[in-house]
């Protein structure tokens, strides 16, 4: 069983919803119909499918296996003494980009206050997270790392960490143009009604994989209360 650490939008937000419908899954537990858009079959499986296994997300502590002494009522434990130390984040208007052949939203500047609370949670949480093996060093250790991203990684599991952190809910991928260029169009005009409000982080959310490689669910969320 594998654990994250991620920030999503709550479960009754309308841009949760429409993002569930386009990848055809709910992390949540939501009843989904999905909505492939103009797309076949075959191009949104491409462009959603991958990314519907991990609901919708951004990464603040990436997917790990808890230590041999620890438990999920440690973790949970202590997440909730992280939300109840930790202030929400105002992470601004978003934007989508394209990372090589993924798209996500980012934010259009992001904010310090945003990389520290990705920092403290790795930092709170890392007692409790067993050392990558062999095979997910090997998988996470890709070739364009940096030698400090490969540091990072063997510190704390993860290489986007620290000043490396770059806050993304990806939305697609991977893909390669034109049907990535497709996807980009396609879901400006989906999301146009949320790029201009700002993204509040004031709760964070447990993910849990049962059984490797699987889908990923809501384990238990807590408010950020400070």
């Amino acid at each position: 069983m594998r654990f994250a650490v991620y920030a999503s939008p709550a479960a009754e937000d309308p841009m949760l919803a429409i993002m569930e419908q386009w990848l055809g899954r709910s992390a949540f537990g939501h009843d989904v119909s999905p909505d492939p858009g103009p797309f076949s079959q075959p191009d949104h499986e491409s462009l959603a499918q991958s990314r519907a296994r991990y609901g919708f997300h951004a990464t603040m502590v990436a997917p790990f296996l808890l230590a041999e002494d620890a438990t999920e009522f440690d973790l949970k434990s202590n997440l909730s003494t992280f939300g109840r130390t930790a202030a929400p984040v105002d992470v601004g208007p978003l934007k989508i980009a394209t990372f090589g052949r993924y798209l996500a939203l980012v934010p259009v500047r992001q904010p310090q206050a945003l990389t520290d609370l990705a920092q403290a949670l790795v930092e709170h949480t890392q007692s409790l997270r067993a050392p990558l093996t062999q095979a997910e060093f090997n998988r996470r250790n890709t070739p364009d790392l940096s030698s400090r991203r490969r540091e990072l990684l063997k510190r704390w599991g993860y290489a986007a960490t620290e000043g490396e952190f770059k806050f993304h809910l990806t939305l697609a991928g991977p893909v390669d143009p034109p049907l990535l260029d497709q996807g980009r169009d396609y879901l400006q005009d989906l999301l146009a009604p949320f790029l201009a409000k700002p993204f509040l982080i004031d709760a964070i959310y447990l993910f849990c994989e049962p059984e490797p490689p699987g889908p990923f669910h809501i384990a238990d969320q807590w408010q950020l209360a400070v």
